[in-house]
Order: structure tokens, then C-alpha cells, then sequence
């Protein structure tokens, strides 16, 4: 059967006439058809050591969407994480808040927890640190499951400053305050590793899905059966992506991701039927309107959660074009 994604419908859920860079979403179910998004919001990243994470509420299952609310922002610092805004088992959110000042070595992460569905937060504990030069999470982790109720995220960083980016996985038993037995999937001088998504397959392994930041961006992946201690050698997956996202769709996977190929700047998708051992391309969410100029300009962070029936819906953020971008939401129904 030739597994697909149709587009039913999509929605702004954060955007209008004020000009803002609101990038680096993220989305859960809280309960029924209510959703919680997250994101950063600023007049500019990577410039400007400013921007904060706000909150929305749709209860209605993401058709409407209440006013922003500020979450968390700090006098002369830049805080972003919603993209790496988790659920776990007790119903409780977890982010993995970082804050940095841009130009700067100052990159740091904390966990912050909400017990509300997102309408509050706790203080943030202490800094999360998995690489001794530069360490940050990503990704929706894996929080079912695991031995001993351990959750286990993917981090990238460096442990000597000069060196590549390298790519692993850490774990916690707090319920995501501290991390550690770092187990790295992917490094090799002259590669920039990032951003490893993680996806527990039906047959219990743990797929992981990583970008790269240098030309031609190739997007590589690796298996582990033993719940992250180890790795399988990594592979290239065939397409090219930033800000991967895994979802489990009824009989296929699908990878969400910034498209990588010069051809098709946007949100893209691919789909495997058979565990990630071929992927094709499945279709395209949001189309840019001309080549990325940066990152920080460009479109990018799929988050992915199912609604009722046979819905899928994914919020991502659009580019940064006359100094505004928005975040959107596109409701998928799933023919897998």
C-alpha cells in the first residue's frame, strides 16, 4: 500500500500585523482536544540577546488558539526550548529551556517543569551539560518504556572547542532534572552532527534520525536494541533534512524536517514502510518563498501530535520575511 499524508486543512496559530521572529515550536496533547504550543518569540535571533518562550491554548483541538502569554524570558538573555517540550507518563510538561547570549560561550540548558498543561512553570534547576565545550538537547525523546522509568533525549555538542559537532543520547531518572551516561551515535571530523530525533520502533528498537550542517546536508541514521546504551553505525537516509521529528503514523513512519534540497526550500516529509530501511519522499507542508538566507531566517521545527480519528496535526514555523514569521499549524489525515 502506498502510504500518504493528506493535507485537510491549516491554521495560524501565532502571527498578525506585528512584526516578530516567532520560530522553534513545540506542541502536546494536554487532555481531550485541548493543545498546548510553545515557541520563541523576538524581533530577531542570533543578533540581539533578547526573546522569550510564550504559550498558547487551543481547546478545541487546534482550530482556534488563545491570546500569547508569556513563559519564561530573563533581562538580557535570549530563552528558546520549546522544541524540546516533552510529556511525561504523570501528565506533567517538561522543557529543556536554554538561554544564551549570542556572541558570546554563555549557551546554557535548564529543565523546567509545568504541572498545569503549561500555564505555569517551576524554577529551572540546575544547567544540563552532556559535552564540556558546548551541549544542547533535541528532540521529543524517548519517555515510555525504558528500564527503570528512565527518559532518554538526544543531545549534540563538543568537548573541545575546535572540534566537529558530535551527536548522542543521555539519560535521566528524575523526570528530566539531570542527564548522564552520554552515549554518542555519530562523530567524525569534518562533520557537523545535530539535532538526533529518537523513535521507538514496533519491534522495540530506538531509531534515530540526525542532521548535519554542512553541504550537501545528507541526513543519516542509526538503530540501537539495546534501549541507547549502543549504536548501530550510522547510514544516510537518502534525503536531506534539519530539525528532524519522527511521528508514528498507523503503518508507516514519517520524518518531518526543514527541506534540505536547493529544489524545494520548505517543511517537508518523508515516509518508511519497513522500519527505516528505504524512505521516499512524501510530500511538502509549506513551500519558502525563495532560497533560506541563514538560520535564523529560515523556516524549520516540525512538532507532531495525533488528534481524534485519523488526524495528524504538525505546527512549524514559517520563514523570517520583513523581519515577521509565523507559526502555523496543518492538519494531516492519515491514509497509512
Amino acid at each position: 500500500m502506498d502510504a500518504s499524508l493528506e493535507i485537510v486543512d491549516e491554521v495560524v496559530i501565532a502571527g498578525g500585523s506585528q512584526k516578530r521572529h516567532r520560530s522553534r515550536a513545540g506542541v502536546q496533547l494536554i487532555a481531550g482536544d485541548e493543545l498546548f504550543v510553545a515557541f520563541r518569540i523576538g524581533w530577531d535571533m542570533f543578533n540581539i540577546s533578547h526573546g522569550g518562550v510564550v504559550g498558547t491554548w487551543s481547546s478545541d483541538g487546534g482550530r482556534t488558539w488563545e491570546e500569547v502569554l508569556p513563559l519564561v524570558a530573563e533581562p538580557g538573555w535570549d530563552w528558546f526550548g520549546a522544541q524540546r517540550l516533552l510529556r511525561l507518563s504523570d501528565g506533567s510538561l517538561l522543557m529543556l529551556a536554554g538561554k544564551a547570549r549570542w556572541n558570546t560561550d554563555l549557551f546554557l540548558t535548564y529543565s523546567i517543569r509545568s504541572r498545569d498543561g503549561g500555564r505555569t512553570w517551576e524554577e529551572a534547576g540546575r544547567e544540563i551539560k552532556m559535552f564540556d565545550a558546548f551541549s544542547e538537547p533535541y528532540g521529543q525523546g524517548v519517555t515510555e518504556g525504558l528500564a527503570g522509568g528512565r527518559l532518554m533525549m538526544g543531545f549534540q555538542g563538543t568537548d573541545t572547542k575546535d572540534e566537529s559537532a558530535k551527536v548522542g543520547v543521555a539519560f535521566s531518572t528524575d523526570d528530566g532534572t539531570s542527564w548522564s551516561d552520554r552515549s554518542v551515535i555519530a562523530s567524525e571530523p569534518g562533520i557537523d552532527f545535530r539535532e538526533a530525533d529518537t523513535l521507538r520502533l514496533n519491534d522495540g528498537r530506538i531509531l534515530a534520525v540526525i542532521r548535519t550542517d554542512r553541504a550537501p546536508y545528507d541526513t543519516y541514521q542509526s538503530y540501537s536494541d539495546d534501549e541507547g546504551r549502543s549504536w548501530t553505525p550510522i547510514q544516510k537516509t537518502g534525503f536531506h533534512g534539519h530539525c528532524v521529528r519522527l511521528f508514528q503514523l498507523r503503518n508507516a513512519i514519517a520524518c518531518f524536517f526543514r527541506d534540505m534540497d536547493p529544489a524545494r526550500p520548505g517543511i517537508s516529509y518523508s515516509l518508511t514502510c519497513d522500519n527505516a530501511i528505504t524512505w521516499r519522499f512524501g510530500g511538502r507542508l509549506y513551500e519558502s518563498p525563495s532560497g533560506y538566507e541563514g538560520w535564523a531566517s529560515a523556516c524549520g521545527y516540525p512538532a507532531v501530535v495525533s488528534l481524534s480519528g485519523e488526524d495528524v496535526f504538525c505546527v512549524y514555523h514559517t520563514d523570517f520575511v520583513e523581519s515577521s514569521s509565523e507559526i502555523r499549524g496543518v492538519f494531516l489525515s492519515d491514509k497509512t
